[in-house]
Parts: C-alpha cells; sequence; structure tokens
C-alpha cells in the first residue's frame, strides 16, 4: 500500500465547505477506484482551520489513477484552490509512503 497523510489550512468560514468537498471527494474515489483502500478526514484538535486527511492505495499506479481522475481532477481541485489558504496544491504532512503494515489490507 502507498499512502500520504495531507494538512489543508481553511480559510476561515468555508469549513464546512471543504469538509462537505472532502467527504463527496472520499466517496467518489472509494466507489470508483478499486485501488483506493482508505480516504480518512480528521479535524485538527488545536485548529478549527486545519483538516487532516490520509488516503491509501494498492500501488503508485492506483494513486497515479486517483490523481488523474474525476473525483480528483473535475471535482475538487478547482473548490480547493478556492476554498484552501496554503498555495495549492495541500502539502504533504508525511510525504508519499508505502505501508509497513495497515489495517485496510491487512499485509
Amino acid at each position: 500500500m502507498i499512502g500520504a497523510v495531507f494538512v489543508m489550512k481553511i480559510k476561515p468560514g468555508h469549513r464546512e465547505h471543504l469538509v462537505e468537498a472532502l467527504v463527496m471527494h472520499g466517496r467518489a474515489a472509494a466507489a470508483t477506484e478499486p485501488g483506493c483502500l482508505r480516504f480518512d478526514i480528521f479535524p485538527d484538535q488545536e485548529n478549527p482551520n486545519w483538516i487532516w486527511f490520509c488516503e491509501g492505495y494498492v500501488d503508485r499506479d492506483a494513486l497515479n489513477v486517483h490523481l488523474n481522475g474525476e473525483s480528483h481532477i473535475e471535482q475538487w481541485v478547482e473548490f480547493g484552490r478556492e476554498h484552501c489558504i496554503e498555495e495549492w496544491p495541500p502539502k504533504l504532512a508525511t510525504g508519499l509512503v508505502e505501508a509497513i503494515w495497515s489495517s485496510a489490507d491487512g499485509k
């Protein structure tokens, strides 16, 4: 599995819209991308304008399908540009890494 953890810093007053878009984005990825193993969204415990999310894919090819797929390009990119504070795309918090073990695939 390959995965990444991202943090998005949201413009004040846009949190609900961004969370809604991330949920739609994650649902679309899970439903249409067989290589998507997980797409988890977490609120930051100290800063309400930060959202963390974690994505996991079976391999780099599956990740590339996601990055070039409809859920990412058509639905997500323009929304993210409008509602995020930081430069686009959001920064990887951990980098793109191969999993040692994941409950998503049991390997």
